[in-house]
């Protein structure tokens, strides 16, 4: 028995019916649960998180020639355990920005 080709379907044989969704009371006291228990969540996490304690960093000091040359504007090594960490920037915030005009020598 040979299978035949099966013929393509046209736009008018597809039959398509209406999205019947209502939002019940279950669901709506499902979302609410739900919400609570993210907004518990997330004051827990508040309680449990600290603002770090800043040094006066780079008194006196120049900006870098370079980019990355950061060492001296970032918080000094620490021991914790024995081990040495000299930790990274806490928040760097990268923007861009596109001018509006051919930037003149002395804004270089």
């Amino acid at each position: 028995m040979e299978s035949q080709p099966r013929q393509p379907t046209s736009p008018d044989e597809i039959v398509t019916e209406p999205k019947q969704r209502t939002l019940s009371r279950r669901s709506v006291l499902k979302i609410g649960a739900l919400s609570f228990a993210s907004a518990t969540t997330l004051s827990a996490l508040d309680a449990l998180a600290f603002l770090p304690k800043r040094v006066a960093q780079a008194a006196g000091g120049s900006l870098p020639d370079i980019q990355f040359d950061i060492g001296n504007f970032i918080a000094p090594v620490q021991t914790i355990n024995g081990i040495q960490f000299h930790f990274g920037p806490v928040f760097t915030l990268y923007a861009t920005a596109k001018l509006r005009r051919t930037p003149s020598q002395r804004d270089q």
